[in-house]
């Protein structure tokens, strides 16, 4: 008898230590929150990439947290917007590209301003994919990939500013870099996105 207590007592402890924790809290994770997500996945990464969906997520999730020591009414879903370059900056008005990614929806049909010479039928399977990894981090079922603490991400064309350092992602198609503990403090001093801003936002493409 006293075999079996131990066994199941160790087998609580294993299946406790092994739960996944959700990033975010409950209240900041919402379907809005998660087609966001999956959105500037998209946007930054291009489709098919898991491993860069996962480590942007993680990333904006720092981030957010940071701002909200001085912000604390700051949402994720608005760190999202206001940070990824791939979804266009609110002051101007959006590419084409920008356009379409911002329109992809929970529908099968091809969001508004799909590119006519591309497939929405081999795309919409990627993006229902890019949906999944989205709600599947959102629960804390996936593990964060950098060995290190990454603030930033950028692709080939971008340069990295100040004393940012590579940070290992795995195969990543972005580069993940981390910069030092004082910096990251600074950026809690940035103002988040203003009511008027906000609204500016939802005038140039930033609807759901």
């Amino acid at each position: 008898m006293r075999k079996y207590l131990a066994t199941g007592a160790v087998f609580l402890m294993t299946s406790t230590a092994s739960a996944q924790v959700a990033p975010l809290p409950a209240s900041e994770w919402t379907p809005q929150t998660q087609l966001w997500l999956a959105r500037a996945m998209v946007a930054e990464a291009g489709w098919n990439a898991k491993l860069d969906y996962i480590a942007i997520a993680y990333v904006l999730a720092r981030r957010w947290r940071t701002m909200t020591e001085r912000w604390p009414a700051l949402r994720y879903v608005d760190v999202i917007r206001r940070y990824c370059a791939g979804l266009g900056d609110y002051r101007r008005q959006p590419s084409a590209r920008q356009r379409w990614v911002r329109a992809l929806s929970w529908d099968d049909a091809p969001p508004s301003h799909w590119p006519k010479n591309a497939s929405w039928k081999q795309s919409l399977p990627l993006w229902r994919a890019a949906l999944t990894i989205s709600e599947k981090w959102g629960k804390g079922e996936l593990k964060h990939p950098c060995r290190g603490r990454a603030w930033h991400w950028g692709g080939l064309i971008d340069t990295p500013r100040g004393r940012m350092v590579p940070v290992d992602c795995g195969q990543t198609r972005n580069t993940f870099y981390g910069i030092s503990l004082k910096e990251e403090a600074s950026v809690s001093k940035e103002p988040p996105v203003s009511p008027s801003e906000e609204n500016r936002v939802e005038t140039v493409g930033y609807n759901e």
